[in-house]
């Protein structure tokens, strides 16, 4: 046996060197394509990871509420209509007054949707932060504990807001790996005060680091997780500012961008001055499924909250806009409400076959079976077996109602006067004669599934 083999080695060896060319070229074709096929498996892996980052950076199941653009220019607007203002109210325009987006919209969202899982009122500030002589601008985010689970944002050391933190609006904050980078090189940063604007914050935690480049943050409408400081939302909101408070200091700034009067009045055209609390609410549904109908119940809730006025949009995130898919039917693309936009490429499975080989019988006789087969298989795709038992008197009315490659196959069985019939179909038929077979006496049918078919 072993021989043999060394037979058979050195005649390849000996065939490899007597075609150096012939060689090398089949070689660097297994080398391309193995590289090849590798490549596209990364490239693959590669897009899919970054498909799952993103969806971890926008998270799952969320629904968006946020001021409508046009109210960031509340004051312009005012200033613009009030010299109209008496026209409108001799014309009989019905005024409409909404507070906003408040705090107390994400706490009735969590109290009354039973298909919401979590709740995360937001309010960002930018803000000069100052520590040990340092100073940079960066974001100040007022938020809840929810926030951190549904961006799946996890601590590297530290803790996490608690209840009291929260209920007392506590002087804390958690900070990004670049603040800490940029303020605590070489110290713990845990226990350190910052000054964020006019109030001085205790660092009780720091979030683990997530790679994502500016084109991604841009791309997809979020914050830079790694170089924001977050406080709870209700330290910002008594010690930081409050956009729903008016006092000395806001009157005195009036035509700031940052402090101005608070709520709505809106007409019926929709034009408004709008002032929020908070500047966006992020909602977590249960399942996806629960999406639509939630995001229905979110527009109506905050229309009746916002006394009908139209100040907010409720939206789902969207991270892509179109989809590339290998499709065979399109019945998947069909059934999940998507359409082909247009054909990248297509393709048909092809049976090739080398000259030098089809000239040699053995390998012609090979190939022409395995040809044989596939079309067998090809064939059977949409074909079935139907088996059923008979009367004998109704085997000409049963043959009338059932096709058959030739005929339908009749054997006598052991019980007197009845017979088995068999006969392969076309499978979009047997919906239509099954009913019919039974109604001419047909009993005991049986619809099986075929490898191949060979005619």
């Amino acid at each position: 046996m072993f021989e043999r083999y060394k037979y058979i080695l050195n005649i390849a060896v000996e065939a490899v060197f007597l075609n150096k060319f012939r060689s090398m070229l089949t070689a660097l074709g297994i080398i391309f394509g193995v590289a090849a096929v590798i490549a596209m498996m990364a490239i693959g892996r590669g897009a899919q990871k970054e498909i799952l980052d993103q969806m971890k950076m926008v998270g799952v199941n969320n629904i968006l509420i946020l001021p409508k653009s046009g109210i960031k220019n509340a004051q312009e607007k005012k200033e613009s209509s009030s010299s109209s203002s008496s026209t409108k109210n001799d014309a009989g325009s019905e005024k409409k007054y909404s507070p906003g987006l408040t705090l107390q919209d994400a706490q009735s969202i969590r109290a009354e949707i039973p298909t919401v899982a979590k709740v995360s009122p937001e309010v960002v500030y930018q803000t000069d932060v100052l520590q040990d002589g340092r100073r940079i601008n960066t974001k100040l985010s007022g938020v809840t504990p929810d926030f951190f689970t549904i961006f799946n944002l996890d601590l590297f050391e530290g803790e996490m807001f608690n209840m009291e933190q929260l209920r007392e609006g506590k002087a804390v904050c958690i900070i990004g790996p670049t603040i800490k980078s940029k303020f605590f090189p070489k110290n713990d940063p845990i226990g350190k005060e910052i000054k964020c604007g006019p109030i001085w914050l205790t660092v009780i935690g720091v979030l683990k680091k997530r790679d994502v480049n500016q084109s991604t943050i841009e791309n997809l409408g979020i914050s830079d997780y790694n170089n924001s400081i977050y406080s709870p939302i209700q330290t910002l909101l008594r010690r930081f500012k409050d956009r729903t408070r008016v006092n000395g200091a806001s009157l005195h700034s009036s035509g700031s961008s940052d402090d101005r009067g608070y709520g709505t009045i809106a007409d019926e055209s929709g034009s408004s001055s709008t002032i929020n609390q908070i500047d966006k609410i992020v909602v977590q549904v249960k399942e996806t499924a629960q999406i639509k109908p939630t995001t229905d119940i979110l527009v109506r809730m905050m229309k009746r909250r916002h006394s009908g006025t139209d100040d907010v949009e409720v939206k789902v995130p969207e991270l892509v806009d179109a989809i590339v898919e290998l499709t065979e039917t399109g019945s998947s693309l069909r059934a999940n409400n998507l359409r082909i936009v247009d054909v990248v490429l297509q393709s048909t499975t092809k049976f090739i076959v080398n000259k030098t080989a089809w000239k040699d019988e053995f390998k012609r006789a090979k190939v022409e079976q395995i040809a044989m087969l596939l079309q067998g298989a090809l064939a059977a795709e949409s074909r079935v077996l139907l088996k059923m038992n008979a009367p004998v008197d109704k085997v000409e009315a049963v043959s009338k109602i059932l096709p058959a490659l030739h005929a339908p196959t009749i054997n006598h069985l052991s019980t007197n006067g009845w017979v088995a019939i068999e006969s392969v179909v076309e499978e979009k038929v047997v919906r239509e004669i099954i009913p019919e077979l039974k109604r001419v006496g047909a009993e005991g049918i049986i619809e099986l599934p075929l490898n191949k078919v060979i005619r």
